[in-house]
């Protein structure tokens, strides 16, 4: 004889067992994006904070320069950044942005950590995950970025009108998210693409007061002018902004 106790502990029937997945799943695919959002946020932050720390000791670097230099890179292309190692940021996971896989070994040559002396070729690789921008773009031979110049350089450009124009130190880049502009198809050089370490949205900066900052994409091309004086309007596959 079944009691009314074992009639009230029947189980799911079939439909509402495939009821309850089909709800699970729904809410999975609504809830995923916005994980996946707050996740790269949390990345964006702790990359900020990697440049911070990258900044302060930029700045303790000038003061310390016999020219008030903010970065110690041989020439325009250079992305070395052992000059900030260990004096002013003695911690080797500053250098790694945490929206990448990147990482340093401890592989010291000529007084050099190896993996300091150039960023990765893309976000799997051994290598930091940074840029330095140590020369503004406008002049030939390029001008190293001083205490002095970043004060007085006027822009030698037109591009948006900016010409004449001191950026100063609140506009100036020095170091930032670094550029995968040889990623494959679809990649473009000094603005935010898919193969960047933030994606396409945009990129953390350091300027030259100390300050860092995330510049959206669309805000990207004229705060990368207003700093650098490269003459661009516009970006395009490879060739970039």
């Amino acid at each position: 004889m079944t009691s009314f106790d074992d009639e009230n502990r029947k189980g799911f029937t079939l439909i509402e067992l495939l009821v309850a997945i089909a709800v699970i799943a729904t809410l999975a695919v609504l809830l995923l994006p916005s994980l996946s959002r707050a996740r790269e946020r949390v990345r964006r932050v702790g990359c900020l904070n990697n440049l911070k720390q990258m900044s302060l000791g930029s700045l303790m670097h000038a003061e310390d320069d016999a020219h008030g230099a903010y970065a110690n890179t041989a020439n325009f292309f250079d992305d070395d950044l052992n000059w900030l190692y260990p004096r002013y940021v003695p911690n080797l996971r500053t250098y790694i942005c945490p929206g990448t896989r990147n990482f340093i070994r401890t592989n010291i040559v000529a007084g050099k950590v190896v993996d300091l002396l150039d960023n990765a070729l893309n976000k799997e690789l051994d290598g930091h995950s940074y840029e330095v921008f140590g020369f503004f773009r406008g002049t030939e031979p390029r001008l190293r970025k001083t205490q002095t110049s970043v004060l007085t350089y006027g822009k030698k450009k037109a591009a948006f009108a900016l010409k004449g124009t001191v950026s100063g130190p609140a506009n100036v880049w020095i170091i930032l998210d670094a550029d995968e502009n040889s990623a494959g198809p679809g990649g473009i050089e000094n603005y935010p693409d898919r193969f960047d370490n933030h994606g396409a949205k945009g990129a953390n900066v350091a300027f030259a007061d100390g300050h860092v900052e995330w510049i959206k994409s669309r805000e990207y091309v004229y705060r990368y002018e207003l700093s650098e004086d490269a003459g661009r309007t516009k970006i395009s596959p490879i060739t970039g902004p």
